[in-house]
């Protein structure tokens, strides 16, 4: 009887050891399902994020618009390496999923965009736009990004004409609410402000043309619009990186125009092949604001010659 007994109370005993090592399998499989699941998942949005890159070329348009929405709450990370000819960004995503954000993912690194925004972006809806960046021949494309809304204050009338005809829906105008981020033109107190520094040189976009921009206690030099608005929606870091990569790029192709320049030169008036290699030296080794007076310089020896190269 007590033999019986004892074989009674080993087998329930192995019972509930089996049944508890099924149990925690079962657990594990699960939260590994969904793990993979979740990395699955970042690694689509990766490549659905950098897919969404491409259209985003203007053409001969001006600028373009568009947004992107996420099934889940996500974040966003830009990095951005000068290294190599031109460097590149790697984009990466992690997703908010039972109750804590999970670790990003690899990433896609991309060689040939320039895309400017804050280090992480975190949200459902993300909204692009881009701009051609000419400086002064068409240079790249550049592509702004963020999860946030912008409320600008006495803006120029070229920035307002381009918010409005490209129906930019997360930059208002004016009636600012708390929740957005406030960029002041000229004075007021705002988280970013944009200082004009043209005074006498200015051209299309009147004082505007260049400047700094003031956000995150550091001060951001931009030449032209479009690095106007590359210097508000990114973070210092993510700014001064590309501003490098599309100086490398510049170079570059400022000294093949410069061997165009020279067999062009043969048969009509072009630009002198030396004004070219000089743009292309001061991309690498002068300031921004320098480079751009140069290009603005060029540009007009361009628009005269008899054969334009641009």
């Amino acid at each position: 009887m007590e033999k019986r007994a004892i074989e009674f109370n080993f087998a329930v005993l192995f019972s509930i050891i089996v049944g508890a090592i099924i149990i925690f399998l079962a657990i594990y499989s699960s939260f590994k399902v969904i793990h993979t699941g979740t990395s699955e998942q970042e690694s689509s949005l990766t490549k659905q994020l950098t897919i969404i890159f491409d259209p985003m070329e203007t053409g001969i348009a001006s600028g373009k618009y568009s947004s992107v929405s996420f099934s889940e709450n996500s974040r966003i990370y830009n990095e951005c390496s000068n290294e190599g000819e031109f460097g590149y960004q790697r984009f990466s995503f992690s997703t908010y999923s039972l109750g804590k954000w999970g670790e990003k993912n690899l990433g896609q690194k991309i060689n040939n965009k320039y895309v400017f925004s804050e280090k992480v972006e975190e949200g459902k809806k993300a909204y692009l736009f881009s701009k051609p960046f000419n400086f002064p021949f068409k240079v790249s494309e550049l592509i702004f990004f963020t999860t946030k809304t912008y409320c600008f204050q006495n803006a120029p009338d070229f920035i307002k004409d381009e918010v409005t005809s490209m129906e930019i829906q997360n930059i208002k105008l004016g009636n600012c609410s708390s929740s957005d981020i406030k960029v002041c033109f000229g004075t007021g107190s705002c988280d970013i402000k944009v200082i004009p520094k043209c005074n006498n040189d200015c051209g299309d976009f009147s004082e505007y043309e260049y400047g700094e921009v003031i956000k995150s206690n550091k001060t951001l030099t931009y030449y032209s619009d479009s690095l106007l608005y590359a210097a508000i929606f990114s973070s210092p870091e993510i700014y001064t990186c590309n501003v490098n990569r599309l100086m490398k790029r510049l170079a570059s192709q400022a000294e093949l125009l410069g061997k165009e320049s020279y067999y062009v030169s043969t048969k009509c008036g072009v630009i002198p092949r030396e004004d070219l290699l000089k743009l292309s030296s001061s991309a690498l080794s002068s300031s921004l604001q320098e480079t751009g007076k140069l290009a603005k310089e060029i540009n007009e020896k361009n628009n005269a010659a008899s054969c334009e190269l641009w």
